[in-house]
């Protein structure tokens, strides 16, 4: 199990911090404005059927152009794709 920090004050913790620290969640990262529109109809469907719970996070500005599509493209035509692929 991976554990997540919420910070916060929760002087009381209420049934609203309660639900957050309890409930399931798939954490999606966002590239771009444009990704948000799919991703949220996604998150809502993975709400209504299994009240999984999605947290969106935003890329750093340093990737921000980077895609796993335009990443495949680079290589397809022989790229060096090295420095996008690093850890």
């Amino acid at each position: 199990m991976q554990r997540v920090v919420c910070p916060g004050s929760f002087a009381p913790v209420t049934n609203g911090h309660l639900d957050i620290i309890r409930i399931s969640a798939i954490v999606k990262g966002l590239l771009a404005v444009r990704d948000f529109e799919y991703e949220m109809q996604m998150a809502q469907v993975n709400y209504r059927l299994a009240r999984v719970e999605t947290l969106f996070m935003t890329t750093n500005p340093l990737y921000s152009f980077l895609s796993s599509s335009l990443v495949k493209e680079i290589a397809k035509y022989g790229g060096d794709v090295e420095p996008s692929c690093r850890r």
